[in-house]
């Protein structure tokens, strides 16, 4: 068999949380097989899954009839919808000769498609298939967007939040803080004034 090389970077498949909460919360409750859509936005070599559509279905435990004039009421979201989605329940993740047949039915009317399909162990596969080009991409990674937010925020807390460092000044014997207004000797404690070694005893 040939090797095949891209020459342009792999897609970038990401979810808002809010999608992959939905996504993974059908998964867990569905006792038998589910399917579901998603709306991408493009941009670039960048595809999010913005939201989850659960359409009206019939299911057993092997598959998913989706009620066509259910689809009808997506119809204002059909430049959108460009993701496929089902669980194999406890069954693994590879997916089947339906699944491929049922890829072939976007070839038409769409230049791409997104096709994940998981199970109640969290194991996915994720595959691109670019109609244009004639290529499907295999075994991706998706991304969680709330996660990059997390780490953007955690470098620019690193970079612009300090924690505060109270260094002392010693006026001969004794020491005090920038921030105390005042220092203790013994049992007395004393105002100090102007960071000098004037010391006038509170009252």
């Amino acid at each position: 068999m040939a090797n095949i090389k891209l020459l342009c970077p792999e897609p970038t498949i990401k979810f808002t949380i809010e999608a992959f909460l939905k996504q993974q919360t059908l998964i867990q409750i569905a006792p038998a097989e589910v399917t579901w859509l998603g709306v991408v936005e493009k941009i670039d070599n960048l595809y999010i899954v913005q939201d989850i559509i659960i359409p009206k279905q019939e299911v057993s435990s092997t598959s998913c009839e989706i009620d066509p004039e259910d689809l009808v009421s997506y119809a204002h979201l059909s430049e959108k919808i460009r993701f496929w989605g089902h669980s194999h329940a406890n069954m693994g993740v590879t997916p089947s000769y339906t699944d491929q047949q049922t890829m072939n039915l976007f070839s038409d009317s769409c230049s791409y498609f997104i096709r994940y399909v998981a199970n109640k162990r969290n194991e996915y596969s994720l595959d691109f298939f670019d109609y244009q080009r004639l290529i499907v991409i295999e075994g991706l990674k998706y991304q969680i967007i709330s996660d990059e937010i997390r780490k953007e925020v955690e470098i620019e807390f690193k970079e612009k939040v300090k924690e505060k460092v109270y260094k002392p000044i010693y006026l001969g014997l004794h020491n005090y803080s920038y921030d105390s207004g005042y220092e203790k000797i013994g049992d007395e404690t004393y105002e100090l004034t102007e960071l000098t070694s004037k010391r006038k005893k509170k009252k």
